[in-house]
């Protein structure tokens, strides 16, 4: 019910317009887009079932429950920018900081994103989480590449994450990510599993000044990030829709 209250709250804000959305990712840190003062609340949801199994029974996959996640983030000033946020699978809170530098001579833009994590597996447990983020500026006003790569204290281990946007338009882009599994063992002491195959999804965008909205598919329906992902996937094959959606806010 509060997940629902939240979802028709953000879409019932009514703040300026603002300029459309150029980099899209389905799980992948990006470069922010965020200007001075701007904000951005996003809504992601993984469904549980598998789009390509008893199809008409459970609607895509829509009726065996779902992955939700919440995010707020907020341009601070220089590239600098503050992030909270909260997913349901572990009852996991996150709150951390990007800082972005592009200079306008570069072909490319770098971020650095540190995310403070705490969650639940059998009890409270925190992580730490360093990414460093490059992303190409568009080629021929069409085609961008990201690639993400950091490491996580509680999993000990490198998360990594590749993936492209197509700009069909300046409003409708093709979204393709992978996030290789370097290795199938926890050689940590902490607690968690880790899946037999990598981690990859694809889907598409759509802008809607001032909001964004994605659809996408993927194996891997329990994470939402580079991290998540790069603990690998149960299966190979089993597909599960998904969905983000972002609006902006201008103060």
């Amino acid at each position: 019910m509060k997940m629902r209250i939240l979802f028709l709250a953000v879409l019932a804000l009514s703040l300026s317009l603002l300029g459309a959305y150029q980099s899209h990712s389905i799980g992948l840190f990006t470069p922010s887009t965020l200007e001075n003062l701007q904000s951005e609340v996003n809504i992601s949801h993984n469904f549980y079932g598998r789009i390509n199994h008893d199809v008409i029974d459970t609607f895509f996959g829509t009726a065996g429950g779902a992955n939700a996640g919440l995010g707020f983030r907020q341009h601070l000033f220089a590239g600098l920018e503050a992030r909270i946020g909260y997913n349901t699978p572990l009852i996991e809170y996150n709150l951390g900081a990007a800082w972005q530098y592009a200079p306008e001579e570069w072909p490319a833009k770098l971020q650095l994103d540190v995310v403070y994590s705490s969650f639940e597996i059998g009890k409270r447990r925190s992580d730490l989480g360093i990414y460093l983020t490059a992303q190409n500026r568009p080629i021929v006003d069409r085609m961008i590449f990201t690639l993400n790569a950091g490491y996580n204290t509680y999993y000990e281990r490198i998360g990594l994450g590749l993936g492209t946007q197509f700009l069909i338009t300046d409003k409708i882009s093709l979204l393709g990510e992978i996030y290789p599994l370097l290795n199938d063992d926890n050689d940590s002491d902490n607690p968690y599993s880790v899946g037999n195959y990598s981690a990859y999804a694809f889907g598409a965008a759509f802008d809607a000044d001032p909001y964004s909205f994605q659809v996408n598919i993927g194996n891997d329906p329990v994470h939402h990030n580079t991290a998540g992902h790069s603990l690998g996937a149960a299966n190979k094959g089993n597909l599960h829709l998904g969905f983000n959606v972002k609006r902006r806010l201008g103060f």
